[in-house]
């Protein structure tokens, strides 16, 4: 099978301008990150992992700095982040199986996950549109802070699905049309138990986001660990785990 790692990301943040950008470690920023933490999943290579970025000016300097590191990137639209991955994949000469989609803001993004989705599918008798993981209340992990977590959606159906793109949470979103509706044939992995009954967050949505995850970072060195190492991290440390807990609100639908 084929797969295509495809990670959006934008400058324009409301809550947090530029996020993508900021230093976590080192000089590494956040978008280095994820996409260095993509690149370990296998099947995961610079060729088939591509930064989705969009059209507005303030993305210039944005790609300036993806075409500094030799990065492949398409810049798309802006507000409909679905037509942005749908226009993508249109461009494509080639025939994929699977894209992953991937959130810039999820610094410890587990490769351990892609790899259990890929084995998942390849290893599967049944259709299968999109698969990701849930929680113990049945919750898609998207819809949660872990941050552990992406999407996998089948290529056809990914191009099939924007003939129902009607609302502006699916346009934003890009995946609702697949776990909310009938349309599709959706499975969810059950999250590891180590996680079933905590609400960690480890989405940067803001500055004091930004802020506890480099005090995590500053235990590691480099890149290659697991989400175990940092939950053992969080759980050895009283004075992160209670910023991790304050103000936990999971979007639950």
């Amino acid at each position: 099978m084929k797969y295509i790692f495809l990670i959006q990301a934008r400058m324009s943040s409301s809550r947090f301008p530029q996020k993508i950008m900021t230093k976590l470690k080192g000089n590494i920023s956040l978008l280095e990150f994820v996409y260095q933490r993509v690149l370990l999943a296998k099947c995961a290579t610079r060729d088939n992992t591509i930064i989705l970025i969009s059209n507005n000016p303030n993305d210039d300097k944005l790609e300036k700095f993806l075409i500094s590191k030799n990065i492949k990137y398409y810049r798309g639209d802006e507000s409909n982040v679905y037509k942005r991955f749908y226009d993508y994949l249109k461009l494509q000469s080639q025939y994929y199986d699977y894209i992953f989609r991937i959130c810039a803001d999820n610094p410890f993004l587990e490769p351990q996950f892609i790899n259990e989705m890929i084995n998942f599918i390849e290893n599967s008798n049944f259709r299968i549109d999109y698969l990701s993981y849930k929680d113990n209340k049945g919750t898609p992990a998207i819809l949660t802070y872990y941050g552990f977590f992406c999407e996998m959606i089948k290529y056809s159906s990914f191009l099939t699905a924007w003939n129902y793109i009607t609302t502006n949470e699916q346009k934003e979103h890009v995946t609702p049309i697949f776990y909310k509706f009938d349309f599709f044939k959706t499975y969810f992995i059950n999250i590891p138990d180590c996680l079933s009954n905590k609400e960690y967050r480890f989405t940067i949505d803001t500055k004091e986001d930004a802020k506890i995850i480099k005090e995590i970072l500053c235990g590691f060195n480099n890149i290659n660990f697991s989400y175990l190492d940092i939950i053992r991290k969080v759980e050895d440390n009283n004075y992160l785990q209670v910023k991790m807990f304050k103000n936990i609100q999971l979007n639950i639908k």
